[in-house]
């Protein structure tokens, strides 16, 4: 039956309930302003699209039907009007922080780049009249109240008549090192609840590593000479050799990628032109980029290398095994003896030199062990300075190509260095120098090859 509120057939719904509470004398609850009001204060600042009230409240088919988000307003709106009417105040509390989510899963990004999520906040019954409510976000997510930020790791936001209107709440992930981060974003009154938002995100590093750390050609077989400071490989080849299509052997910084002139360059497959210096590009996987140069030689009469332990490529410190400007060292660690040595005067390769460090070669060394091999293109001498590490004994290194070896005697180390000469005939490949003594030590401080 039609009531004061009702016509016969209106569909007033609003006006047949209270009918009905008059009816039965009982309270009623009017959610139809309140959620009126709540619906346009999304929409009033829904300009951007982003918090409206079609975005967070209304189910995206119908825009009717109410999403968990807007069910969670309407329900706290109806809470807050039964506590106003004296109903259930025991059971119910009305007042605190209502937000359109509560899990943020940024899932992977790159380090020093940055992700956002976007979230609706809202609050009923927040004492006291007017505050601040304080978000607080853990690190390496940063919160704003603005896609435009400014982004901080906590925001303060101000309130009036015991509600926050719907509000925006920018949430970014901005990892500056790799790693798995997580915690909790806090929305917080100054009293009520609070709510939550679980953050998690995990971050990759992209390296920034571009060197060539290992450079050789297989035909003929010879080991370049990196020179990192100068971003230099040279590279030293039997006389007689073809400039004109030779394959280098490349070993790159990990993920990283080396062109020519803009062509990949596959190590140990493509062709190069080395009749003249070539120029490598090494890019990093974060698009950094390093230019090498590559001069190969003739190994000409009178030429060769001379390599002293002072040499930029050489470790300062203690002898640590290695490939140092194309010499390889083996089984000559030392956790005792400092490489750098008292300048001393004595003849490398003919010529009057002064040495400024030394290469200690441990006692019992062998062509597996305690060596140092030194790259050979072709025929040519090879030549070491060494004093035997004892101030009082004499003390004797091997010099060989593996098939011949010769002994030679290092004088106890209160004179300068000694020169050994050492002739090798074969084609390109290594001489090894070792200490055979089972007494002690010898002390290298330079090495020489002459073609």
């Amino acid at each position: 039956m039609p009531g004061p509120n009702t016509t016969y057939q209106s569909a007033d719904y609003v006006g047949a309930m209270k009918d009905v509470a008059a009816v039965e004398a009982c309270p009623y609850i009017d959610l139809t302003a309140s959620t009126k009001a709540l619906v346009q204060s999304f929409n009033a600042i829904g300009a951007s699209g982003l918090t409206d009230a079609k975005t967070f409240v209304y189910n995206d088919a119908d825009n009717t039907h109410l999403k968990a988000y807007g069910a969670t307003l309407f329900a706290q709106l109806a809470a807050q009007e039964m506590v106003s009417k004296g109903l259930l105040v025991g059971d119910l509390n009305p007042s605190g922080i209502i937000l359109s989510g509560t899990q943020a899963d940024f899932g992977v990004v790159y380090v020093n780049t940055q992700a956002d999520k976007i979230f609706s906040m809202h609050g009923l019954g927040l004492a006291p009249d007017s505050g601040t409510i304080t978000i607080t976000a853990p690190d390496p997510y940063v919160v704003s109240a603005s896609a435009a930020g400014p982004f901080t790791a906590a925001v303060q936001i101000p309130y009036t008549g015991g509600q926050l209107p719907p509000a925006d709440l920018y949430v970014r992930f901005m990892p500056t090192a790799g790693g798995i981060f997580g915690g909790n974003v806090t929305v917080a009154p100054q009293s009520g609840r609070a709510g939550t938002i679980v953050v998690s995100g995990t971050c990759i590093t992209v390296s920034n590593a571009k060197a060539i750390t290992a450079y050789s050609f297989t035909s003929p077989a010879v080991v370049g000479t990196i020179n990192e400071a100068a971003k230099t490989i040279a590279v030293l080849a039997p006389s007689g050799t073809r400039l004109d299509s030779l394959v280098a052997n490349i070993t790159l910084s990990p993920k990283a990628s080396a062109t020519i002139n803009g062509a990949a360059q596959v190590s140990g497959s493509t062709p190069n032109d080395f009749t003249a210096p070539v120029v490598y590009t090494v890019t990093a996987e974060d698009g950094s980029s390093v230019n090498y140069t590559v001069t190969v030689t003739l190994a000409v009469p009178g030429t060769g290398t001379t390599w002293l332990f002072s040499d930029a490529g050489w470790p300062s410190g203690n002898e640590t095994d290695g490939i140092y400007n194309g010499v390889r060292s083996f089984g000559c660690s030392s956790a005792s003896t400092p490489s750098g040595a008292s300048a001393k005067t004595g003849t490398l390769a003919g010529t009057s030199t002064s040495f400024t460090a030394r290469w200690q070669l441990p006692k019992n060394g062998s062509t597996t062990t305690g060596y140092l091999a030194i790259p050979v293109v072709g025929p040519c001498n090879v030549y070491v300075a060494g004093l035997s590490s004892s101030s009082t004994t004499a003390r004797n290194i091997v010099i060989t190509d593996g098939t011949a070896p010769m002994t030679y005697s290092l004088p106890a180390s209160g004179s300068g260095p000694v020169e050994s000469s050492y002739t090798y005939t074969g084609g390109p490949g290594v001489v090894y120098v070792y200490c055979n003594d089972t007494a002690g030590a010898c002390s290298l401080y330079g090495l020489a090859t002459r073609y």
